[in-house]
């Protein structure tokens, strides 16, 4: 019998069963919201995104899977709905071009510049492409 990664708490548990027995998600079950990423997706051949438990005007928190340290970790995806969209199934951002462009852009920019000076920022990796 093979084990299975639970989308919606990253617990393993046996895959003869179809809902996680520690948090009752269902396997296949559709990302949250059209612009969410779906559950399963994979970043960097690295990160496994699981189910959103969070979202607000500066994007998206996911429960998250670290393939190579084998820990759970929370993904913060940048999606501000004033500057951008996905597609439903779509992993892709589409930017919005002319000013909106340039204003994501420099959001990007003072994050970059955030993360690297202030000591009590958490790791972070920011994916651009």
């Amino acid at each position: 019998m093979a084990d299975r990664l639970c989308m919606g708490c990253m617990e393993v548990y046996e895959d003869k069963y179809d809902i996680c027995p520690y948090c009752g998600y269902k396997e296949g079950t559709p990302a949250k919201e059209a612009v969410h990423l779906a559950p399963g997706t994979v970043i960097e051949n690295k990160y496994i995104v699981g189910q959103s438990i969070g979202n607000g005007g500066f994007g998206v928190t996911y429960i998250g899977w670290d393939a190579v340290l084998n820990q759970k970790i929370a993904i913060k995806e940048y999606l501000p709905s004033e500057f951008s969209t996905r597609a439903m199934g779509v992993p892709d951002v589409t930017i919005f071009t002319g000013q909106k462009e340039e204003q994501f852009l420099s959001f990007i920019m003072i994050l970059i510049q955030i993360r690297s000076s202030h000591p009590s920022i958490c790791f972070c990796r920011i994916w651009m492409k």
